[in-house]
């Protein structure tokens, strides 16, 4: 009996085997090719200048490398920004049509990695030098133009009000007196649909006495809603 259910077994797991392997298939999957888009990065804050990056979509098996990416840049747009029915016009500059003196002050400015040739449409460089250049207001409406190529692109934003913090405190993690969480409260309106980001930049200086934090950055897990809070 024990031989014929060894044989039994080779055979079912033979059969377990050959039933499996049958069911394998060589699937190929073409992913058509679309026209290239536009595609449009924009930002406007409180306090802070209007930041447009243009560029245009590539293939899913395309190159990604860095000098695919600078080729991508849409140039000669004619871009603007109404606000209290006032047009300002945003002009394109590349930073290696800057003096090499203002490079550094941009690249910093605008969170650009040193050494790419970026492309943006803000504000004049005169403008933005002198400190007199458009700023976002909180409570305001700007609607953004973009005309390139024939067709002509808008969209419209508000800056909301600003929602206070009932309290903010810091408290260390562990034995370590150098690391811990920065902790706040805020009051969420009882009505839902709301929804919340927070920025956050470090005041202090560093060990050589180096600023930590030139412009207010986005932590991980800044955007949130009230899903959970109501």
């Amino acid at each position: 009996m024990s031989i014929i259910f060894k044989i039994l077994s080779c055979i079912l797991y033979l059969a377990y085997c050959i039933f499996f392997s049958s069911c394998e298939k060589e699937v190929q999957i073409s992913v058509p090719d679309a026209e290239p888009v536009l595609v449009v990065e924009g930002r406007i804050e409180s306090d802070t200048l209007p930041y447009i990056t243009l560029t245009k979509s590539s293939g899913y098996f395309e190159p990604t490398d860095i000098n695919s990416f600078l080729n991508s840049f849409v140039h000669n747009a004619k871009v603007t920004v109404t606000v209290d029915n006032v047009i300002y016009s945003l002009p394109e500059f590349c930073i290696e049509d800057l003096p090499p003196e203002f490079r550094p002050q941009i690249t910093e400015s605008f969170g650009i990695p040193a050494g790419i040739n970026y492309c943006i449409y803000t504000v004049p460089i005169t403008d933005f030098i002198s400190g007199n250049y458009l700023k976002g207001k909180i409570g305001k409406t700007y609607k953004l133009t973009i005309e390139t190529e024939g067709k002509t692109y808008t969209s419209t934003t508000k800056i909301p009000e600003l929602v206070p913090l009932d309290s903010v405190w810091f408290r260390l993690d562990g034995a370590d007196t150098l690391f811990g969480f920065a902790w706040a409260h805020l009051t969420d309106p009882d009505t839902t649909g709301n929804a919340y980001r927070w920025f956050a930049k470090r005041i202090n200086l560093g060990s050589y006495g180096q600023i930590k934090d030139n412009y207010f950055v986005p932590p991980f897990g800044s955007a949130f809603d009230d899903q959970f809070i109501n």
